[in-house]
């Protein structure tokens, strides 16, 4: 059986340190389901947690890693639609509100390490049934271990682009050419909808290499020719500078902007108020806009039918024993996801 032999994790355990370490297995809570994970993509929340930009972190150390595909070992008893076997998404993004303990895991020491409700970065993860969804056979492994965090946000937020007029009236501006800025971009192009990427004359000059079939412009560009030319803004980035650009993309009164960038906690910014009389829409876009399982599936299917590409996403992978490694290559922000191989 899969998963057997000793259970290791990724432990974050300061500032931009990490250990393999070997952890215990935990009997299984009725509403948990024990997973042998394949693969996980690193996100930009995680680089957040590893180079502490988002603050100090009160839970260290601990296992981390949000997204990921891998086969069910267990079920627990109250766990509903999964068996042993299935191929699974894990998500840190639940199906439902219901919240129970997290899994108890020990070091060999026997010191407790700090799991949370869902942490992929680990051989044998244990995770709440409503986290974890059953998928095609046919999806390529790479497609798969993006699906659970950037891919549903992005198609989360391209909900909020409700009518043709919108996108008739000229280009969707993506701000932020990061994994989540990527994911925007892959839909766009699967739903037929014209988009450009802007990011930094470093980043886009290495994109535009990449041959991923997106359209990519500095923001020096940006700021030259296409001042009031985008009807919808969709900011990919917590950087401070995207929102005053975004703002400036929008035409002069009216337009939408929507925000999906993770900021550091007490990032303010000046935007104007007058637009908003006018019709300027601007929405933050989350975990409260994913509707699970459906949108989940509904991106499987635009895998499935060929529309979605998502493994020209992929810009490197990395074995677990050198996930720190893979952490110092993807602080680059030259876009492009990084992906784990756990087994």
């Amino acid at each position: 059986m899969k998963g057997c032999g000793k259970n290791y994790a990724a432990v974050l355990k300061g500032e931009r340190d990490i250990d393999i370490l070997y952890l215990n297995d935990p009997a299984l809570y009725p509403h948990q389901v024990r997973v042998a994970v394949q693969t996980s993509a690193i996100c930009g929340t995680q680089i957040g947690e590893w180079n502490m930009s988002r603050g100090p972190d009160p839970y260290l150390p601990h296992c981390f890693g949000h997204e990921a595909v891998g086969e069910v070992l267990e079920v627990g008893d109250e766990v509903n639609g999964l068996s042993v076997g299935d191929r699974v998404i894990v998500s840190w993004m639940k199906a439902s509100a219901d919240c129970h303990a997290p899994p108890k895991f020990r070091d060999e020491s026997g010191a407790a390490v700090n799991f949370g409700q869902c942490c992929t970065f680990v051989t044998r993860g244990v995770f709440p049934g409503n986290r974890v969804f059953k998928i095609d056979e046919s999806i390529d492994t790479d497609s798969a271990a993006l699906l659970g965090c950037a891919l549903l946000t992005a198609y989360a937020a391209l909900k909020y682009v409700t009518s043709a007029s919108e996108i008739d009236k000229g280009e969707i501006a993506i701000v932020g050419a990061g994994g989540i800025g990527l994911s925007v971009a892959a839909l766009c192009q699967a739903f037929g909808w014209s988009a450009v990427c802007v990011d930094t004359p470093e980043v886009t000059t290495y994109l535009e290499t990449q041959d991923l079939g997106f359209q990519f412009v500095s923001t020096v560009l940006a700021r030259a020719q296409r001042v009031g030319k985008h009807p919808i803004v969709i900011v990919c980035t917590g950087a401070h500078s995207a929102f005053e650009l975004a703002e400036k993309l929008l035409p002069q009164n009216g337009g939408k902007m929507l925000v999906i960038g993770n900021p550091p906690y007490g990032t303010k910014v000046s935007l104007e108020i007058k637009p908003l009389l006018y019709g300027r829409e601007i929405i933050g876009v989350g975990e409260k806009d994913v509707e699970l399982p459906r949108d989940l599936y509904e991106l499987v299917d635009l895998l499935k039918t060929g529309r979605l590409d998502a493994e020209r996403l992929v810009r490197q992978r990395f074995p677990l024993a050198h996930i720190q490694s893979a952490f110092e290559a993807s602080v680059s922000g030259l876009g492009g996801r990084t992906l784990i191989d756990i087994s």
